[in-house]
Parts: C-alpha cells; sequence; structure tokens
C-alpha cells in the first residue's frame, strides 16, 4: 500500500529555466524545426515544446535539459517544482528518475497555458501534473510511469495517506495517447471535463476518470483509494456538470476502474459517456476479476464493452449508477469459466435499455444481475426494459429488480439516492425461460405482472416483494402484489410478499391473484388480505404457505406432491377446496373461518383447522390420520366426513 510522508516544506532548492522562444519576425528552417521537435498544431495555437521554467519550491532534486530529453532527478521522497509550461513535443522525452515508487513529483504549472504531451514521459514512481488551463496526451504520446495524477486542480497538499486536491471549475484532461503504469499503481485524470481517447493500463492497480469541480476532492491511499468530494452545500448549488467520456480503452486486469461524476450526494447535470472498452478483467488464469465503479449525477450513457471476466478465479463486479437516467446498449460480463459468476448492477432513477444490450454473470455458479431504478415496466414494447432482455439474461443470471431506494450494493464510492417515484414494477410480456436461475422483482410500491411466467425445464423460481411505501388512493386502487397472469415454475418456488408500508402513507399490503399458479412450493405472506380467485397447485415436495390479515377468494390449494398446506390469517378467512396429496392441512383464522371440502391423501395426513369464531366447512376427507376442528363459535358441517 502506497503510503505518503509529512506535508511538503516550502524550500527553494534548486532552479532551471529553459525555452524557445519565436519573435514575430523570426522564422525557423524545417531542420531547425525538427531539431526542437516543433510541430504545427490543428488548431491556430503553436504547439509547445519540452517544459519550461522550473522551479523547485519544495524537496530536492535538479532539472536539466539535454537535447530533446528534459531530465528531473529527485533526491528526496517528495518533490514540488512550479513550471512555466509542462509540454513536449514528438520526439521529446520528460524523465523523472526518483528513489522509488512512492515518490512523488508535484509538478504545477502555473503559466496559464495548457499542458500539451506530445512526447515521452518516463518515471519510476508518481508523478502528478497540476494545470488549470487543461493537460492533453496527443496520439503520439507514450506515458510510462509508477503512477500518474493529471488534473486542473489548483494545489495538492497531503494529510496522512490522503492527498486533497483543490478544484478548478473549468479545464479539460484528455487522453489520446498510451499511458502504462507499474502494476499496482494508478492513473487518476480529474478535472470538470475528462475524456479518454487512448488507451490505459494500471494493471492490479486503478484507474480513476472522474469530474471535478471547484471544492476540493481526496484519493485516500490507505482506504478504497477512490476519489471522495469535499464541499460545503454552498459550493455544491452553484456547480453545473461535468462529463466523462471514454471512446478508448481502460484495462485494469484485476484491479479497479472508477469513472465518476458523482460529487457529494448533490444532483447536477453531469454525463458518463462509455462508449469504448473497459477491461478489468483476471490478470491471470488464477486471478479474481477485477472491479468497475461508474457513477453519475446525472446520465449515463453506455453502448461500449466492459468486464471482469475470471477463468479459474471468480468473477468481478460491475456496478453502473446514475442519479438521473441510465442508458445501457452496449455489452456487460461478469463471467467465469471455472469460478463463480460475477455481480452487475445498472441502476438509474430511469432506466432504459436498447436493442444491442447484453449482460452475462455465467459462472460454475451463476452469478446476479441488478436493475435498481424507480419505476420500470417490463415489456417487449412500451417499456423500459425488453421481456427479451430478461429471458436471454436468465440464461446465465440470476435477475434481480428493485426500485427500492438507497438498494445498491453498499459498495464503497456507490451513491445511493431517496426514491422520488412510486416504486412500481409492472410486467406487460409473456416471460418464458428455461434455467436454474431466478427472478427476483422487489418494488418499493406495487408490483403488476399482467402476463404469464413460465420456468418451463428449470429449477429457477421467482420472488416478489412489493414494500407498499405509498398508499395508493382513488377508486380501483390496489397496494400489494396483484397478478393477473399465470404463473408456471417447473422446478422452482413462488415467493409472494405484500409488506404494510411505514406510516401514513404506507399501503395495505394486499395480494391478488387471478389466475392459475403451478409451482414447487408456493408462499404468500401479506399485511393486508390474501384473495387467490384461482387454481394454485405446489408440486413435488413444495409445500403451500399462506399469511396475511385476512384470506379471500375460493380458488383450489392443492399441494399435489408430499407438501403441506398451512394457512395463518389474522381476521377471518375464507377457502376454496383445500387438497394435500402426501402431506397435512393447517389452517388457523383468527376469527370465522368458512371452507370448502378439505381432503388429505396419505394415510398419515391430518386436517386442522383453528379459529376463534366459527368454523364452516364442506367435507372432509382423510385416508386414515386425524381431523381436529377446533372453533371459538359453532362448527357448521354441510357435507360428509371421511376416515
Amino acid at each position: 500500500m502506497r503510503k505518503f510522508g509529512e506535508a511538503l516544506k516550502v524550500s527553494q532548492k534548486n532552479s532551471f529555466f529553459w525555452g524557445i522562444r519565436k519573435k514575430n519576425k523570426q522564422v525557423f528552417n524545417s531542420c531547425t524545426a525538427l531539431a526542437f521537435g516543433v510541430l504545427a498544431l490543428s488548431s491556430p495555437a503553436m504547439s509547445l515544446a519540452a517544459p519550461t521554467g522550473g522551479n523547485i519550491t519544495g524537496g530536492a532534486g535538479s532539472i536539466k535539459q539535454d537535447g530533446l530529453n528534459t531530465n528531473i532527478k529527485q533526491d528526496t521522497q517528495k518533490l514540488n517544482i512550479d513550471w512555466n509550461t509542462f509540454s513536449s513535443n514528438v520526439n521529446e522525452a520528460i524523465n523523472f528518475y526518483q528513489p522509488n515508487v512512492d515518490a512523488i513529483a508535484v509538478n504545477k504549472v502555473v503559466g496559464g497555458v495548457p499542458s500539451q504531451l506530445k512526447g515521452a514521459l518516463n518515471a519510476n514512481g508518481q508523478v502528478y501534473i497540476l494545470n488549470t488551463a487543461g493537460v492533453t496526451f496527443y496520439g503520439t504520446s507514450q506515458v510510462n510511469v509508477g503512477s500518474l495524477v493529471a488534473t486542473t486542480a489548483k494545489d495538492v497538499r497531503f494529510e496522512g495517506d490522503k492527498a486533497i486536491f483543490s478544484g478548478a471549475e473549468t479545464g479539460k484532461v484528455i487522453n489520446q495517447g498510451d499511458i502504462k503504469v507499474s502494476r499496482g499503481g494508478f492513473a487518476i485524470l480529474a478535472a470538470p471535463e475528462v475524456a479518454n481517447e487512448g488507451f490505459i493500463r494500471a494493471n492490479l492497480g486503478r484507474i480513476e476518470l472522474a469530474s471535478t469541480g471547484k471544492g476540493e476532492y481526496a484519493v485516500d491511499f490507505r482506504g478504497d483509494g477512490l476519489i471522495q468530494y469535499i464541499i460545503s452545500e454552498d459550493e455544491a448549488k452553484k456547480l453545473t456538470g461535468g462529463s466523462v467520456t471514454n471512446t478508448g480503452t481502460l484495462r485494469s486486469r484485476s484491479g479497479v476502474v472508477n469513472i465518476t461524476t458523482q460529487r457529494a450526494g448533490e444532483i447536477v447535470s453531469g454525463v458518463v459517456n462509455l462508449d469504448g472498452v473497459i477491461d478489468a478483467d483476471a490478470f491471470d488464469t488464477n486471478a479474481k476479476g477485477g472491479t468497475v465503479l461508474v457513477s453519475s449525477a446525472g446520465n449515463i450513457n453506455q453502448t461500449g464493452k466492459i468486464t471482469a471476466n475470471a477463468d479459474k478465479g471468480d468473477a468481478g463486479q460491475l456496478t453502473l449508477f446514475a442519479d438521473r437516467t441510465g442508458n445501457y446498449n452496449g455489452a456487460l460480463s461478469a463471467t467465469s469459466n471455472k469460478g463463480k459468476g460475477g455481480f452487475i448492477e445498472t441502476s438509474g432513477k430511469e432506466v432504459n435499455f436498447g436493442d444491442t444490450f447484453t449482460v452475462s454473470t455465467a459462472g460454475k455458479q451463476n452469478g446476479t444481475w441488478l436493475i435498481d431504478p424507480v419505476n420500470i415496466t417490463i415489456a417487449n414494447s412500451g417499456g423500459n426494459l425488453a421481456t427479451s432482455t430478461v429471458v436471454t439474461a436468465l440464461g446465465s443470471n440470476n435477475v434481480v429488480i428493485n426500485t427500492t431506494p438507497g438498494s445498491s450494493t453498499g459498495i464503497s464510492g456507490v451513491p445511493t439516492t431517496p426514491n422520488t417515484g412510486d416504486g412500481d414494477i409492472t410486467l406487460n410480456s409473456n416471460l418464458t425461460w428455461s434455467s436454474n436461475n431466478s427472478l427476483s422483482l422487489i418494488a418499493d410500491d406495487d408490483i403488476r405482472i399482467n402476463a404469464n411466467i413460465t420456468n418451463s425445464t428449470g429449477n429457477g423460481g421467482v420472488t416478489l416483494l412489493a414494500k407498499n411505501a405509498h398508499n395508493d388512493t382513488g377508486g380501483g386502487s390496489f397496494d400489494g402484489v396483484k397478478i393477473d397472469g399465470g404463473i408456471t415454475l417447473n422446478g422452482g418456488a413462488l415467493s409472494v410478499t405484500a409488506q404494510n408500508g411505514n406510516g401514513q402513507n404506507g399501503g395495505d399490503g394486499d395480494i391478488a391473484i387471478s389466475t392459475a399458479l403451478s409451482t414447487k412450493g408456493l408462499s404468500l405472506t401479506a399485511g393486508g388480505d390474501v384473495q387467490v380467485n384461482n387454481a394454485a397447485t405446489s408440486t413435488s415436495t413444495g409445500n403451500i404457505s399462506i399469511t396475511g390479515k385476512s384470506k379471500s377468494g375460493t380458488g383450489v390449494l392443492n399441494a399435489s406432491g408430499t407438501g403441506n398446506v398451512t394457512a395463518t390469517i389474522t381476521n377471518a378467512a375464507t377457502f376454496g377446496n383445500v387438497n394435500a396429496q402426501g402431506g397435512n392441512i393447517n389452517l388457523s383464522a383468527g376469527s370465522t373461518l368458512d371452507t370448502n371440502a378439505l381432503t388429505v391423501g396419505a394415510a398419515t395426513g391430518t386436517i386442522t383447522t383453528n379459529s376463534t369464531g366459527s368454523t364452516t366447512t364442506a367435507a372432509l376427507g382423510a385416508a386414515g390420520g386425524a381431523i381436529l376442528i377446533t372453533s371459538g363459535d359453532d362448527i357448521d358441517l354441510n357435507g360428509t366426513i371421511t376416515n
């Protein structure tokens, strides 16, 4: 772990000035121009060549220009240099000779001229470039250093293991060249506008592209190493949005890539555009995949490829979190050939998935894809997320859709924001898959299943959880889980929960089922009413369990294998026929209990009912087991008893 020493003591140890000046009437011939590496820019501005005005203000060292090389020898662990300009031309090199990989050379450009780096930058330690006018690494640049910071910050100070930068309101840092840092090193590009159009490599280390503003930001090298924003509330209100764009390649094998326009939690119009490649795959065959964290105070637009794959090790994780809109239309992959699949999150207040979007967390044990919006409609047309995308994803991922606020993964550096929408999940198109992967829908408010859900051959189950944070009002309103499409799960269980919401705004938490269900296990848990108006069948060893304030509807409950049927109702309960082919029936109500026929098929199967009010039942059939009816009031038997 890199460790910083004490704060810099400012004392001038040495100074050196070297530069090339061109007067208005001076003309360079081509030979002279080539000798000094002076090339014309595509813009009207003149190309700068070699750093000028070097003045050591802290630490000890020397600066020497030798032909096309500018050599900086660093004698202390930290070195502060003020430069008038800090640029290089093609074929020029800036070389730092440092005591070790943890040595820091802070290069602060004070001349107000952008740094234009077209040649080589070499160092065995850490090089910081601070230029409020901006820094550009051109396509011809070759950077080979221990670690790199390029920023528009005005200044930097060191406090323990933290480097704290004073931000600037304007400026850009752009990489079009090739940046390589040592294994375990870091490459940080920080400015209001940051763009990578080239190649940045930091294997086993860290790459950070951060849109920064007027306030301070810190890098904690002892902690998670991610950029932290330090900004007052008044400063936050004055900020406008920044941007980070990657159209090139970021490679941090078994490392961390962090891309952010997040600023201390406030919402600004920041944007992250990801059109290139982010490679956080495993460094070698046995290593684990790395981590990619993307957070935006505004939008994320992703069309490129992001991976954290592994071979024998476990796959890594990809987390993309937008405070506003996440537009996902690229490829996301956290897979492993022989290890566990990884974790992928695609979140935003609103999320949209394009036709070319793909996601995979396949592995020896498949991983999870989490979608975390405010509201979402799953449909092949007219929705945020195509049903076909979910079907494809279920082939290699467990899929979790969660509209609960603050429900991110808890990864440091990934923000959580209040959910200001309803938090509803709606399924409007049939969803059919065949795998052992499961689907979980977790809604801050309500869930509407308006189409069929089928897992035809696999063992994957379905979980529906509605937290009912908002109380729907008006005619025909419903709070909870409403199932108007059939659910058939060959080998998986169905768990449906509708919680009572908290406080005055909370809903009742009802479950309403109007279509047939066939699953290997069924659990219905409601803070309010459970209404079953169609047949619900549990196969094999699966049980049927119902818990709620009340139970209504006369749909048949059928445990066709060896499972039990159990119901615990706080108030009145109404049931249709209840069958347990190889198990027991146990029904309990805190008020009246009304049932149709109750039948158990096994010789040891029992029927037990218990109510504090009256009990009304039709036929009772047991193959040899006990029948026990307990009632706090009348018992009304309207059929035969067979035992």
